[in-house]
């Protein structure tokens, strides 16, 4: 009795983990050009491998996450001084992607 009232615990336990923390994760974002120096402005594109996810970027640092000078990334970002881009992804119903970043 005692052994199977064990594994009964065990199987809820692993249900009620992958209930609440077994959602996908979001692709991470790909910057389009590596990061380094350049002698001219460069347009950097993002994307993810999750259809339908939004990607936020900042340039000051910050999280893309929750900060509130985040962008939300429409098109390409033109980069014309030193600067370190952050992005992530997200989407309803899944963990955002990690942050990702490039200078």
């Amino acid at each position: 009795m005692k052994r199977s009232f064990f594994w009964i615990s065990v199987v809820l336990v692993v249900v009620m983990f992958s209930t609440v923390f077994g959602q996908e994760k979001v692709a991470d974002p790909v910057f389009s050009i590596p990061g380094g120096t350049y002698d001219s402005p460069q347009r950097v594109r993002l994307s993810t491998a999750t259809e339908g996810a939004v990607i936020y970027y900042t340039v000051d640092g910050s999280d893309p996450l929750t900060s509130p000078t985040r962008n939300r990334y429409i098109w390409s970002i033109t980069v014309n001084q030193t600067m370190t881009i952050k992005a992530v992804a997200v989407k309803e119903g899944m963990n955002p992607s990690n942050v990702v970043e490039q200078t």
